[in-house]
């Protein structure tokens, strides 16, 4: 793990909240490592929030002292169509800024999913922009995608230990055919973020998804 001393900012201070602020990063050198993510916040007791570390090979390495999601799981549907039910954002710009965040991402390009329900938006890898394992990708060349509202939740496949943790600390939940073992086990829901804190991680998650599509994470 990356010290969360190593990324502060002298100057950073909390929000009106009292919760520390989201500080703009586009890769940062920590060490011999890169950290991607397109906002970070140190959290009261030094964790970093929304921060996905790379070694200079380009294997993920951890998402860094990320904390428990905040409050219970949203209810889902435990089948397809897999809908997130509740616990969706309040304003919708959240969304809107996640959209623009994820187009900033290379080689990549929006269209319907090949997949999910009528209005998903996905994300698909340009052919000749790399190419990672087999289950790096729902179908075809798409990696991720945003559920229409009321859902807003995601489909992503993440690096296997990324998704592992993911699950556990409560930011997602494995797909149901996952379950099944009809797909591969990195197949995960990860739930609508509430807020720009949120949003900032599952910002950090689909870019981590990318690279793992992309052949650049081991």
């Amino acid at each position: 793990m990356v010290p969360a001393a190593a990324l502060r900012d002298a100057d950073g201070q909390n929000g009106s909240d009292g919760r520390p602020p989201l500080r703009p990063v586009a890769e940062r050198m920590v060490g011999r490592s890169h950290l991607w993510s397109g906002t970070y916040a140190e959290t009261g007791d030094g964790a970093v929030f929304g921060g996905v570390m790379m070694s200079d090979s380009g294997a993920l390495s951890a998402v860094m002292e990320l904390p428990p999601r905040a409050g219970s799981r949203p209810r889902t549907t435990p089948t397809n169509p897999h809908t997130q039910l509740d616990q969706q954002p309040q304003d919708s710009g959240v969304r809107a800024r996640l959209v623009a965040a994820l187009s900033r991402l290379p080689n990549t390009r929006w269209g319907p999913s090949a997949i999910s329900v009528p209005g998903a938006e996905a994300l698909f890898l340009e052919e000749d922009a790399g190419d990672g394992p087999a289950d790096a990708f729902l179908i075809g060349r798409e990696f991720a995608h945003l559920h229409p509202a009321p859902d807003f939740s995601l489909h992503a496949m993440l690096p296997p230990g990324l998704a592992d943790i993911l699950v556990e600390r409560g930011w997602a939940e494995p797909h149901p055919v996952a379950r099944m073992g009809l797909i591969p086990p990195n197949a995960v829901m990860i739930y609508a973020p509430r807020d720009d804190r949120e949003r900032a991680l599952v910002e950090a998650v689909v870019t981590a998804s990318h690279h793992y599509a992309s052949g650049t994470t081991g």
